[in-house]
């Protein structure tokens, strides 16, 4: 997928989706995985970010998808913050970031994503 809108930049992603089974158990078993790349897109940060990029991995094995990403790189200004996360068990994606003594974390749901500067 290129071009994809969201949160006023875009999303550009390239993955596959998997299943086995008939009926609900198509969807059970569905799991997606692959990369993307954010540019333009308004999280909130107090530094303008000008990419984002990682790997991610989805399943709906219990219900509600749950995301996991990868090998994450934020580029801000000239730092590159790097990190994982994925889906908490309240449903909230929180993916920590770091870059030498600085950190912050992106909180939300998959439509609406933000920066939470300062947390650890």
């Amino acid at each position: 997928t290129k071009g994809f809108a969201w949160q006023g930049g875009r999303i550009d992603a390239e993955g596959a989706l998997e299943s086995s089974g008939i009926g609900a158990q198509t969807r059970a078993n569905l799991t997606a995985s692959g990369t993307f790349a954010v540019a333009g897109a308004d999280l909130g940060f107090s530094a303008p970010v000008r990419a984002l990029s990682g790997e991610f991995a989805a399943d709906w094995a219990r219900g509600p998808v749950r995301f996991r990403f990868n090998n994450l790189a934020l580029r801000a200004d000239d730092e590159v913050y790097t990190g994982r996360g994925g889906t908490q068990d309240d449903g909230r994606i929180v993916i920590p970031l770091a870059s030498g003594g600085k950190s912050f974390r992106i909180i939300g749901s998959p439509e609406k994503l933000k920066v939470e500067e300062g947390a650890r």
